[in-house]
């Protein structure tokens, strides 16, 4: 749940993928209808694809503050396209596909343990690149990390922060590919767009500073999520990925930590202290209660475990360990 960190070595084989694979597809149709001068009603489509071929670094690897402005620049003309919407769709939908689709050679490359910036581009090289990225970040809840076999493969979904349905133009942008889990993507987001205006991406935010878990006032109640801010925008995300409704699931990790909490308090690490020294074990006390509860001890390593941003927060608000809010 922590701000997606893009390599720059990610951005420079997309960049290289999207001139060599999708740039020929745009200027092959243009050059049919270059040939097709007596044509009516084909101005508009030229021009958007004109516009698509002079600002391509933008479609292929523009920020996502740079792509709600190229979004906002494209709606008139999306618009005026009227029935050759599908003509453009179909560029960069079939582009898409192709990114998506795993070369035979890929295989093998990956079998032998190649660096993976030396590998076929395509979603599961993007995936295995993002090697700080082992978790949803939505959700905190599942592993997207790729696996690639002879005998079959598995890799998290790519969320289109800016729905492909709406626009497919930008359905091979790198910024709005966003690696998660089926959960989050499928079964829960789908086809719903985000407000692209105001919404946090994790390309741009970390999620980990805007909402905390905290245990229940009373028995009777669940785990609890406080918005910081009280942002609408941070609600509108809790809702669309049912965060509460599906951390209540997880009550044991809340209850172990009460558990280990009363019968292993700040009394019980003095004890063990004096009678064996962590200075024998060469670590300090922060981290054997990080060991001790299983809860990450620096904050970008939530997103190499499920459940992380949860335990830390219980960290926080049941344990009082309160110098990880200095981390957060």
């Amino acid at each position: 749940m922590i701000k997606i960190a893009m390599p720059q070595k990610v951005i420079e084989n997309h960049k290289k993928y999207y001139r060599e694979k999708v740039l020929p597809d745009i200027q092959d149709e243009l050059n049919k209808l270059n040939d097709s001068e007596g044509l009516n009603g084909i101005i508009a489509y030229k021009n958007f694809l004109s516009l698509c071929l002079d600002n391509w670094e933008k479609f292929a690897i523009g920020s996502v503050a740079e792509l709600r402005v190229l979004d906002d620049q494209l709606c008139k003309q999306w618009d005026d396209l009227k029935n050759d919407k599908e003509k453009v769709s179909s560029i960069f939908l079939k582009a898409y596909d192709r990114f998506i689709y795993v070369p035979k050679k890929l295989i093998k490359q990956w079998e032998n343990n190649v660096d993976p910036k030396d590998m076929e581009w395509c979603a599961y090289t993007y995936l295995k690149m993002l090697s700080n990225l082992q978790v949803c970040p939505y959700c905190n809840k599942n592993f997207i990390h790729p696996t690639l076999t002879e005998d079959g493969k598995v890799r998290g979904d790519l969320d289109h922060f800016f729905s492909k349905e709406k626009h497919p133009y930008l359905a091979l942008s790198i910024y709005n590919l966003i690696p998660c889990c089926r959960y989050c993507n499928s079964s829960l987001k789908g086809k719903q767009e985000f407000n692209v205006e105001n919404i946090i991406s994790p390309y741009e935010v970390s999620y980990n500073d805007l909402f905390e878990f905290k245990g229940p006032d009373s028995p009777s109640e669940g785990i609890q999520i406080v918005n910081n801010d009280e942002d609408v925008l941070v609600d509108e995300y809790l809702e669309m990925f049912k965060i509460k409704e599906r951390y209540q699931n997880n009550r044991d990790i809340l209850e172990k930590f009460q558990q280990k909490n009363q019968e292993y308090g700040s009394a019980f690490i003095e004890q063990f202290n004096m009678n064996f020294g962590l200075g024998k074990l060469q670590i300090s006390i922060r981290e054997f209660w990080s060991d001790f509860y299983d809860y990450p001890l620096n904050k970008e390593d939530i997103d190499k475990n499920i459940m992380s941003k949860l335990k830390r927060d219980l960290a926080v608000d049941v344990l009082g360990h309160e110098w990880l809010k200095g981390d957060k």
